[in-house]
């Protein structure tokens, strides 16, 4: 019998490689459980491109015999200054995104047990922390990280936390299977709020296609979307021009390989109501969204899902996910949801439960400072909203089952 080679690890550095990398990503990707849009090089390598100034790339490959079997898009940053200061290997997308995680094709036990020999020895010799975001709770490489934990467990400490819920809502074969299965009342409420939207402002629905002028459709979408935040107090996931300059980015290229799915409702031409959607993999994912406040009493983002989902269903796409963030609308259309999970990993010397305390508390600290102190509270009474209905929703999931 042929005895399996050992797993090495390769550290690429270069963007140079990161570009060059682009068809095997992908390939990899699609025999990878966790499949999903934001873990596609188009994604990762828009987010590197963007967001990784002051980053080191440290992409991990795992390698059988000189051919990769998986990889681990991290990059390394530093945080603080002498003496609370921290080296911090962390997914590339951690700046902005609903899911993250690692590729596994082959061998994928052996993978994690390799990368965290890679991770037990950077910890040691670096002093690095490793911070993995928005991890899905169901994802094959979380389940395997805390199979193969143990093992290190003497040497590095483990911290896993919620950091977000995600409701999603499984789509039937046919439109009228799922339609019949909500609720008369809101059935009828959806009904009547389309019929007003069509009689009295002649409202007609829209995507933009691969010949249309991304950017300034993009553009439209991101000037609804930070007006309605704005307006609330809060500033909105376009605040800067970096993000601006991303989403635009990243749907050019997302709309060369098909997956850009954005859609407007509109007014004498106006946009009242758009969505940044993406398609990929069996999946709608509902990302982005703005509408006008002052369409609010005519239910023009809800009218705009029952679209989007009517026509998912008809193209043969099995999960609407809602992805991060718990708003009390996505609770409309389901019940489903699903936790994403944050983990960071330090080398366990005394005192270990200190010192990830510190780097948690830090974390956090560096996020609320970048912020006004009304954005904070108005925030935190969100956030506090969204737990409330993610718990309910987790409840009623329970029951049924």
């Amino acid at each position: 019998a042929v005895m399996d080679s050992k797993l090495s690890i390769r550290v690429v550095t270069d963007p140079e490689e990161f570009v060059a990398l682009r068809e095997c990503w992908n390939e990899l990707l699609q025999r990878c459980e966790d499949d999903n849009v934001y873990l596609t090089w188009e994604w990762l390598f828009a987010h590197w491109s963007h967001y990784g100034q002051g980053s080191r790339l440290s992409i991990l490959l795992v390698e059988d015999q000189g051919r990769v079997i998986g990889i681990a898009p991290l990059m390394c940053s530093t945080y603080g200054r002498w003496p609370l200061r921290f080296k911090v290997l962390e997914n590339i997308s951690v700046a902005d995104t609903d899911y993250s995680g690692v590729i596994l094709a082959e061998r994928k036990e052996e993978a994690v047990s390799a990368l965290l020999e890679y991770i037990d020895e950077a910890t040691r010799r670096d002093g690095a922390t490793v911070r993995l975001t928005q991890l899905p709770q169901d994802s094959r490489f979380l389940e395997l990280l805390e199979k193969e934990y143990p093992r290190f467990s003497s040497s590095l400490v483990l911290d896993k936390r919620v950091m977000a819920t995600c409701p999603y809502l499984p789509l039937p074969a046919t439109w009228d299977e799922f339609f019949y299965s909500v609720r008369r009342k809101r059935r009828n409420n959806l009904l009547r709020a389309r019929r007003a939207l069509e009689k009295d402002f002649g409202v007609r629905f829209e995507r933009a296609a691969e010949h249309d002028d991304l950017e300034e459709r993009v553009s439209e979408l991101i000037d609804l979307h930070q007006k309605r935040w704005q307006g609330e107090g809060l500033s909105g996931t376009f605040a800067s021009q970096q993000a601006r300059e991303f989403y635009i980015d990243v749907a050019k290229e997302l709309c060369r390989r098909g997956w850009l799915d954005l859609s407007f409702m509109r007014v004498n031409g106006r946009a009242i109501s758009a969505v940044y959607g993406l398609k990929y993999g069996g999946k709608f994912y509902y990302m982005l969204t703005a509408f006008d406040p002052a369409y609010a009493d005519y239910s023009a983002g809800n009218v705009h899902i029952m679209r989007l989902i009517q026509d998912a269903i008809k193209r043969g796409i099995r999960e609407f996910d809602f992805v991060v963030g718990g708003g009390g609308y996505k609770f409309y259309w389901t019940q489903h949801a699903r936790q994403n999970i944050g983990l960071v990993v330090m080398r366990r010397r005394f005192p270990a439960g200190a010192r990830l305390r510190l780097f948690r508390a830090f974390m956090r600290l560096r996020s609320v400072f970048r912020r006004s102190p009304r954005e904070n509270l108005r925030l935190y009474l969100l956030k506090r909203k969204q737990r409330r209905l993610g718990k309910a929703a987790d409840g009623a999931a329970r029951v049924k089952c």
